[in-house]
């Protein structure tokens, strides 16, 4: 049935340093006279541009939808909205914009609800309890954790970026308040299961970020914000920085080949749950000196860095299915047995 390429027609920060092939994308699907605008952010630009570029070079008959602007053909020829039914979805979704239209894609698979998943759990490496949208109980998971001498981290994960992630230290931990936390979330949801993550606060290190597509990782990056896929050097690329954001990315090709083999051993485990559905992106760190899972997200709202968009897009192709939003495959199926 073909693919739906999804792009955001960031401003162009005028990068004499892109790749052409970028420019080039650009210039035909999105912005003809390429318009600089000096203030525009290059990682926003510069990922775009890699979804476009790959995403209409490797996937099998796509179709191009520029928010904002309709839908192509590869030509650049405007096609109806009609021509996107039923197709496979790969770029950003605009879940969280109010006036999305309702035809527009959602992501797929359920990767965002990870904390449910004890194999997941198992593989964070460090103390969790997950409670119900109840402030006390949540205050009590906290004070039990901060017991033995540990900050603690304080995630909602009922609903993806709804509020602030709490990090704590153990002093500060004893008088956490989760009312004002909640931000009325826990009087809209109050007890619904399963809706906040308490863990233990730990030193990590290292972090990267694998995408994982039909249950195997297929490419990964470090976790470099000024990096994008013009910077890839490897299928695995090698550069990471010692801490999150301390602006010193470093070569470490024995710590990514660490983490492949963890992220290999981590997706067969959760492949053989059962529980974590579609394709997803695996967010690792060290902690005292072991791979560890962060958590999991959804993959198509996830930030490339230094990514290999050849490999993430050939294993992407090769599974549409996983691609397609469940209410779309339920009704595709329907309409196949009548």
């Amino acid at each position: 049935m073909g693919w739906l390429v999804n792009i955001i027609p960031v401003p162009y920060p005028g990068l004499e340093d892109a790749p052409e092939s970028y420019r080039t994308a650009w210039r035909k699907y999105v912005d003809p006279e390429l318009t600089v605008t000096r203030d525009a952010d290059r990682e926003d630009w510069l990922e775009q541009a890699a979804r476009l570029e790959a995403g209409m070079r490797l996937l099998d008959d796509p179709l191009l939808r520029v928010y904002g602007h309709g839908v192509v053909d590869a030509d650049g020829s405007p096609v109806g909205d009609g021509a996107c039914g039923g197709r496979a979805c790969y770029g950003e979704v605009l879940n969280a914009d109010p006036r999305r239209p309702a035809d527009y894609p959602v992501e797929t698979g359920n990767a965002h609800r990870y904390a449910n998943s004890p194999v997941v759990r198992r593989l964070m490496r460090r103390g969790t309890m997950l409670t119900p949208v109840n402030a006390g109980m949540v205050e009590q998971a906290v004070r039990d954790i901060a017991s033995h001498g540990h900050g603690v981290v304080v995630k909602y994960v009922l609903r993806e970026k709804t509020l602030p992630v709490a990090r704590l230290t153990a002093g500060e931990a004893v008088s956490f308040d989760a009312g004002p936390w909640f931000d009325w979330e826990d009087v809209r949801f109050e007890n619904e299961p399963d809706g906040v993550l308490v863990q233990e606060r730990v030193d990590m290190r290292r972090e990267y970020r694998v995408f994982v597509v039909d249950g195997r990782p297929v490419c990964g990056a470090g976790c470099v914000e000024r990096c994008t896929p013009a910077d890839n050097e490897a299928t695995f690329d090698p550069k990471v920085e010692e801490r999150r954001n301390d602006g010193h990315a470093v070569s470490r090709p024995e710590a990514v080949e660490a983490y492949r083999r963890f992220a290999v051993e981590a997706a067969r485990l959760i492949a053989d749950e059962g529980y974590i559905r579609g394709p997803y992106v695996m967010d690792l760190a060290t902690i005292d000196g072991m791979p560890c899972i962060i958590e999991l997200n959804r993959m198509n709202n996830a930030g490339l860095y230094a990514l290999d968009m050849d490999a993430l897009l050939t294993a992407v192709n090769r599974h549409p299915e996983q691609f397609t939003p469940e209410t779309l495959q339920g009704r595709l199926a329907c309409e196949t047995t009548d």
